[in-house]
């Protein structure tokens, strides 16, 4: 049985951290190793990649025939169909003229023979097929044809219909965006606490630093003598649970008898004074 040279190990072991170091530098958030490592594995593996594309090819010709089919008049339906779930293409106009459907099958096409390729990538492991599909589907979603005026139908349409009202609107938006420095996903004055938001009874019993425990009012004829005490993740805050009365687990939870508090986590602040004296909510 032969040894390991513990230098050479060492060697290896110090090369793959430096490797990574520099990997770390170049691609901080890792977003184009994954897909790279892929490349690589279907370059060092000919026989796998020459079947790869074999089958793609295959693909591909169907495609090209529905396509020339299609220019030609033709109704016959998609070779590529959408996701069910997929309601960027769910609009009738991306089927109703033949340039916005090629253009929608032929952008699925592509997704789908990438994302298929990087999961049948031989010689990765699970997890790094995962890291490699994931930031891959990233790019691609960004490209999408839904994301632009010119490629998009439904948004065309909408310009016609509404004299370019809808672009102003959308253009008046982005510039909101950008002064804020951030893409909102809906108006911030939109929702208040209290208001349409965390509309369950409840009072502040206690508060420090760092938390605030929200008591909610009892509303069943029998409450359940032990308490029920919910510390949600300090990302979150607390009206997760309490959105509005359709979609309100505390409210749910008080009219079955349960006797619910909450902890409230605080913003961080450079404040370090005092806890001041519970309030009513």
């Amino acid at each position: 049985m032969g040894h390991t040279d513990p230098f050479l190990a060492a060697d290896d072991e110090a090369g793959e951290r430096l490797h990574e170091g520099a990997e770390a530098i170049v691609d901080p958030l890792g977003l184009a190793a994954p897909i790279a490592h892929a490349a690589l594995a279907w370059w060092l593996h000919p026989m796998e990649a020459a079947e790869r594309a074999r089958r793609f090819g295959v693909e591909l010709q169907r495609l090209v025939l529905h396509t020339l089919e299609r220019l030609a008049g033709s109704t016959a339906p998609d070779v590529i169909a959408a996701d069910p779930d997929d309601t960027r293409f769910a609009a009738p106009e991306w089927s109703a003229h033949p340039g916005s459907d090629l253009l929608k099958q032929w952008y699925l096409f592509g997704t789908r023979e990438i994302q298929d390729a990087i999961y049948a990538t031989p010689g990765m492991s699970p997890k790094e097929k995962r890291r490699a599909a994931f930031w891959s589907r990233q790019w691609l979603n960004a490209v999408a044809p839904s994301n632009f005026l010119a490629t998009n139908p439904v948004a065309l349409k909408k310009a016609a219909e509404t004299k370019g009202e809808s672009l102003a609107r959308g253009l008046g938006v982005f510039l909101k965006d950008a002064a804020a420095g951030t893409v909102r996903m809906t108006d911030p004055e939109d929702f208040a606490v209290g208001r349409n938001l965390a509309t369950t009874p409840g009072t502040v019993v206690f508060r420090n630093r760092l938390i605030e425990l929200i008591h909610y009012r009892p509303v069943a004829e029998r409450v359940r003598p032990v308490p029920l005490v919910i510390v949600p993740p300090w990302i979150n805050k607390f009206y997760v649970l309490d959105l509005d009365a359709r979609k309100s687990m505390v409210k749910y939870l008080v009219e079955r008898g349960f006797d619910v508090y909450i902890v409230s986590w605080k913003n961080p602040t450079g404040a370090t004074g005092p806890a001041s004296t519970p309030s009513v909510r």
